[in-house]
């Protein structure tokens, strides 16, 4: 979410991600410059329980949020702010390589990167097998992991996840499918899932059966299921389901949940149509999913999803769900693999309106290139008086933080020559201090600014906690008083294995008495 507001802030209209699900940033495009302040080692209990020591920062801010922040672990901070694009000149670099920031931003983030910060997954071993499990399988034309659904389009789509905070409640008693995972890789194998359920006296639908299937589609398991609570409505025509079936039928969700652990290996990735009701059913979470609701797309628009049986037709030839018994959730599994199998066949646009539109349209505009660039440009000046394109991006962190942000930077950026090359400025100072005081003398000259500092443990004992922060208020405020007017400040309070609740703070710099311009 922080993502994409400073995405928004950085690009204006041309961001390929807004924050409008939770936010709106207004006139974007009078926005001077993005500061960014992430103080790692203090966390909402530190923020609350000592509110008067935030005196100058709660004057700064009106906006305060709780953020659920990703579980501990060095240099994790790092990749969930340094993979955001930093400058107006790579944007520039993405857009000639990928054809538009919102296709580079969905090649550059893998997402089993951002699913590592909320499942329990093993980093893999370097091994002479590591090479070989990285080579496609000959049948596909690209990697299956770029059909993983992300952690974003998970939470949009309603797919049960092990989040923390509050966010935690809904799912509270589901099991992980693993207690732990291995790294998905191009050769993990993929399993469809599909199931059925029956209305009970709960008042909506519950588990009635499973069914599993292979790459090749053998059916690996298949189990019908009692549910708790008694059945009102079989739903036949839908379910398949019917009181006969159902008369001696003993296991449970439990025993279930208990079965599937032992069945999936720990990369399987989970293969269905809207599996996120499936799952819900099942009571479990799993982070390797692809939903043939979401790799196929016949609108054009994301919120309109074809059906199982619609898609089977158009792409397969097939005609599924018109049993006079009802619905087979064997049947929908093996279509949903099919599906998978053929995209993965055909190509990444394939039954993809969108972005084919998308391939389309870049296609058609590359004669115009020049003179976009130059209408671009003389709009930017207009309105700006500097391009923001031409101002770099400053990354200031302290020692203690351990963060290899130029490393890390470098790695994302694109081959480029001189005159292209994105100007990112990594600087590392031995203090926490040392590192506000450089971002405080080097903001005004950056779009984009990302200071990371540390606090150590031992300054938030009890007789050193008031000391620590007011410091830390003090920090606060001598940024915001040495931004430019119009400045988008975000600051991030989070990054311990105390607890997972961080906050955010945000506000715009206006012009006021008291809120005047630096010299």
């Amino acid at each position: 979410d922080l993502q994409h507001l400073l995405m928004q802030a950085v690009f204006g209209k041309e961001s390929p991600r807004t924050p409008w699900r939770w936010c709106h940033l207004e006139k974007v495009q009078q926005i001077t410059h993005s500061v960014v302040l992430v103080i790692e080692g203090i966390y909402l209990y530190h923020f609350s329980a000592y509110e008067s020591v935030f005196r100058e920062t709660n004057n700064i801010f009106k906006m305060k949020l709780e953020t659920v922040m990703p579980p501990y672990q060095e240099g994790r901070i790092l990749e969930e702010f340094a993979s955001v694009p930093l400058t107006m000149s790579q944007r520039d670099l993405l857009i000639r390589h990928y054809g538009s920031l919102e296709m580079a931003l969905e090649a550059m983030q893998e997402p089993v990167v951002m699913l590592k910060t909320i499942f329990p997954i093993a980093q893999p071993s370097k091994s002479t097998e590591s090479e070989e499990v990285a080579k496609l399988p000959p049948e596909d034309v690209f990697s299956r992991t770029k059909l993983l659904l992300s952690p974003l389009q998970m939470v949009d789509e309603g797919y049960p996840l092990p989040l923390r905070g509050e966010l935690a409640t809904k799912c509270r008693d589901y099991l992980l499918t693993k207690d732990a995972y291995a790294e998905v890789t191009p050769r993990s194998p993929m399993f469809g899932l599909d199931c059925e359920m029956c209305r009970t006296t709960l008042g909506f639908n519950e588990l009635t059966r499973v069914s599993i299937v292979d790459e090749t589609y053998k059916t690996v398991y298949e189990s019908l299921v009692k549910p708790p609570n008694p059945i009102i409505d079989y739903l036949t025509p839908y379910s398949g389901i019917t009181a006969d079936l159902m008369k001696d039928v003993t296991k449970t969700v439990a025993e279930v949940q208990q079965e599937i652990r032992q069945l999936l290996p720990a990369d399987a990735i989970l293969v269905g149509q809207s599996l996120n009701m499936d799952l819900n059913a099942m009571g479990m979470m799993h982070p390797y999913v692809i939903d043939t609701s979401v790799i196929y797309n016949l609108t054009g628009d994301r919120r309109f999803k074809s059906k199982l049986q619609v898609l089977a037709r158009e792409f397969l030839g097939e005609t599924i769900q018109k049993k006079p018994e009802g619905h087979d959730s064997v049947e929908d599994s093996v279509a949903t693999l099919k599906l998978t199998k053929l995209k993965l066949a055909k190509g990444l646009d394939f039954g993809d309106v969108g972005l084919q539109k998308r391939r389309l349209e870049k296609h058609q505009e590359e004669d115009f290139d020049e003179l976009l660039a130059d209408i671009e440009g003389r709009v930017l000046k207009k309105a700006l008086g500097k391009p923001k394109k031409n101002l770099p991006a400053l990354i200031v962190s302290s020692v203690a933080t351990k963060a290899n942000y130029e490393k890390y930077v470098t790695s994302q950026r694109l081959e480029a020559s001189e005159e292209q090359e994105s100007k990112i400025s990594c600087f590392m100072k031995k203090s926490n201090k040392a590192a506000v005081s450089k971002t405080c003398t080097s903001l005004m000259d950056a779009a984009f600014a990302l200071t990371h500092v540390k606090i150590d443990p031992d300054h938030l004992v009890d007789e050193k906690v008031e000391g620590t922060l007011t410091r830390v208020d003090q920090w606060i405020c001598k940024i915001w008083n040495s931004m430019a007017v119009n400045g988008l400040m975000v600051v991030v309070m989070g990054g311990s294995p105390l607890s997972s609740s961080g906050v955010a703070l945000m506000e715009v710099k206006k012009l006021s008495k008291g809120n005047k311009p630096p010299k």
